[in-house]
């Protein structure tokens, strides 16, 4: 017995007979704000996590004077943003009060992963993405021309995994990953899953 209700449409969405997506709905951006010239508690950037991937991060920092010293160097925590798999939230204003508060609250720099999405990418290309971040960290903290936020304020032996829904299944498998990977001095010191989306 049918129950009237076109999943599709709840969602709006429409699947394309290719397999693809179109998303109807459109939430508010924001775009990233790299310098601080209102007040702002918390500034922003955004870099290329892996070009043919068409995948991105964007960066938070909390507008505090820290010394330049190991004493003083604030946590990494890699964010994995909710998405229920298919809808893209890296950017809009919700994500962005999320992971502001985070990075102004902690005080922490806030790593924003935007990973694939489905059906157009299934699983585990998001479990992959979320790997890529952690190595992306890792590789700006020891490039001498990596993110300067990074190695200027980071603490990579304080990095947290941090997911919502979908993203805290991509937390979960990340940090399983990570377990078999050499990643030193980067390390991963805990994992926070907010409702990960985990099925029998």
């Amino acid at each position: 017995m049918s129950s009237g209700i076109d999943p599709y449409d709840h969602l709006c969405i429409f699947l394309n007979p290719d397999g693809t997506l179109t998303r109807f709905l459109t939430l508010p951006k924001k775009k990233a704000n790299p310098i601080a010239t209102n007040g702002e508690p918390v500034v922003s950037k955004d870099h290329t996590l892996n070009a043919e991937k068409k995948t991105h991060v964007r960066i938070y920092m909390p507008t505090i004077k820290l010394p330049l010293n190991n004493d003083t160097r604030i946590p990494i925590i890699i964010f994995y943003p909710f998405s229920n798999w298919y809808f893209p939230m890296w950017d809009t204003e919700t994500n962005e009060r999320i992971t502001s508060e985070l990075a102004c609250q902690v005080p922490a720099i806030v790593v924003s992963v935007h990973y694939r999405l489905a059906p157009e990418n299934r699983l585990p290309a998001q479990y992959h993405d979320g790997v890529d971040a952690i190595l992306w960290v890792r590789e700006q903290a020891l490039n001498p021309n990596g993110e300067q936020w990074i190695k200027d304020y980071g603490d990579i032996s304080r990095c947290y995994l941090y997911g919502h829904g979908s993203g805290g299944n991509i937390a979960f498998f990340s940090a399983l990953e990570a377990t078999r990977m050499e990643l030193e001095p980067l390390k991963i010191v805990g994992n926070i899953m907010n409702q990960p989306l985990f099925w029998k």
